[in-house]
């Protein structure tokens, strides 16, 4: 007996929250037979799937630490300091005078 929601429904689900379409697939992914089929298919096409698992990992972990809204302020009326008139060159690093 099985605690809570497959993998194959929480990914349904997920992919219905980003778009209408991507849910549709999702459905259909669970009817083929969800991770079985998908290990089937991977057993008989490994080097497009390891492919298709490069392509699809994302290049920066997500980031979940930030709720709500993020407000920021600039205070233009602040005294100039000596940062104002740093001089950077084209690497980025500073020109001492």
């Amino acid at each position: 007996m099985s605690d809570g929601p497959s993998q194959e429904l929480i990914l349904k689900d997920a992919l219905a929250a980003q778009h209408p379409l991507f849910g549709l697939m999702g459905e259909v992914f669970v009817e083929m037979g969800g991770k079985a089929f998908l290990r089937e298919w991977a057993e008989d096409h490994p080097g497009q799937f390891i492919g298709y698992l490069f392509k699809g990992t994302p290049s920066i972990a997500p980031s979940h630490a930030i709720m709500g809204d993020v407000n920021i302020t600039i205070n233009n009326a602040l005294v100039p300091t000596d940062l104002d008139s740093t001089t950077i060159d084209s690497q980025g690093r500073v020109i001492e005078t």
